[in-house]
């Protein structure tokens, strides 16, 4: 309790309980407790420490300390310590914002060529006026697209999946199909630099999470 309001945020206080049923989780008495009162029900739980005499600050202090990356000996990060991590810009978290920068692009996107079909030449020709080519590949990108927004925003793997079966399609549009769709290189070269963008920062993400 005397912990409790010395944090300045209801987040801290929801952290540093949830730093504690962590620690009971990683412990041995909890299950000990439960294996004597509910399984075996010996009512003989064999503690470790024995006896309440045994248990040391160090040990109570250890509940209220998060694990940390074991990193050239560190092991606990503190709430102000693993609040400044978190507030460190990481790969992870760049990667995050470009997936939703990715995400409302596409999102307009999508919404252009609903806009289309319901007559709006918007960024291009109506919906009547165009080939039959042109019409089923705007109603594809119409749902592709949006349903792309959505997973990338969220994070989600198939949410790249769909931008990249997005992207790539009109990249073979624009490249092998352009006798029937045109050519587009600004288009193209987008596609594929936010791909390998994409990538890149993966990669930096799994090797920031095993360094």
């Amino acid at each position: 309790m005397r912990e409790g309001r010395r944090l300045a945020a209801f987040d801290d206080c929801m952290r540093m309980e949830y730093r504690i049923v962590e620690r009971v989780m990683r412990g041995h008495d909890f299950f000990e407790g439960v294996r004597a009162a509910i399984l075996d029900k010996d009512n003989a739980p064999a503690w470790r420490p024995a006896t309440l005499a045994e248990v040391g600050e160090a040990d109570v202090a250890g509940y209220f300390r998060a694990a940390g990356r074991r990193r050239s000996g560190a092991g606990t990060m503190s709430l102000q310590e693993e609040r400044k991590a978190r507030s460190r810009v990481t790969f992870e978290v760049v990667l995050i914002w470009y997936l939703r920068g990715l995400a409302l692009l596409f999102l307009l996107g999508g919404l252009v060529y609903w806009l289309r079909i319901l007559g709006l030449p918007i960024g291009g020709k109506a919906f009547a006026e165009m080939t039959i080519e042109w019409r089923v590949s705007t109603v594809y990108f119409a749902v592709l697209d949006l349903v792309a927004a959505v997973g990338l925003w969220l994070g989600v793997s198939w949410g790249s999946v769909m931008w990249m079966l997005a992207a790539l399609t009109q990249v073979v549009m624009f490249l092998g199909l352009f006798d029937i769709f045109g050519f587009d290189l600004g288009l193209v070269v987008f596609h594929l630099v936010t791909i390998v963008v994409y990538f890149m920062l993966t990669y930096w993400v799994h090797q920031e999470a095993h360094a």
